[in-house]
């Protein structure tokens, strides 16, 4: 793991993560579980153990709901997979999941927020293990992310993403070498 307090390189950071992985360990079987009221990241290895607790991260501004839609600056509840892992100017390191998920889907669909066309769409994308479409009524681009470029004192004090879920750049580096694409989330 990597110590707190530390600014990394991102050279630094991939080479600490280079060297926590095992040849031929992988941790999609690892599950992040995102607990909205409490306020905590958790993962947890395929036997349910902690491995990471990270606390004091921030949700959507106006917090969480099944049926989020584009805009409302609420945080999605329901269970995602990570889909991709990058590099972000903005935000340190960008978290990417798969929502909208086929429950997000069904609920839109229901609620008559997306076209039955639309909702195919996204559900071939689930098949194909792609991103979903980002740009529709039940909105997109939802995350884990760093406070990057952000201001660090309004993280402590405040919910302030568009819907994301924010942890400190320090603790982002710590999740990092735990998660890898197709890893579990759950956001309750």
């Amino acid at each position: 793991m990597l110590p707190t307090g530390i600014a990394y390189s991102s050279f630094a950071v991939s080479l600490a993560i280079l060297t926590l992985l095992a040849p031929g360990e992988t941790y999609a079987d690892n599950q992040i579980v995102v607990d909205t009221q409490s306020a905590t990241l958790t993962v947890l290895d395929d036997d349910s153990r902690s491995l990471l607790v990270l606390d004091d991260i921030s949700i959507g501004r106006f917090g969480a709901r099944q049926g989020k839609i584009q805009g409302d600056g609420m945080t999605p509840l329901g269970s995602y997979h990570v889909i991709n892992i990058r590099k972000s100017e903005r935000f340190h390191y960008f978290i990417s999941l798969d929502y909208p998920s086929i429950d997000d889907v069904e609920l839109g669909l229901k609620n008559g927020i997306i076209t039955p066309q639309l909702a195919e769409r996204i559900r071939s994308a689930h098949e194909k293990g792609d991103q979903p479409p980002q740009d529709t009524a039940l909105g997109g681009h939802i995350g884990i992310h760093g406070v990057g470029n952000g201001d660090p004192d309004i993280h402590e004090i405040y919910n302030w993403t568009n819907g994301c879920i924010a942890v400190t750049d320090a603790q982002i580096n710590r999740l990092l070498p735990l998660i890898e694409r197709g890893t579990r989330t759950t956001i309750k």
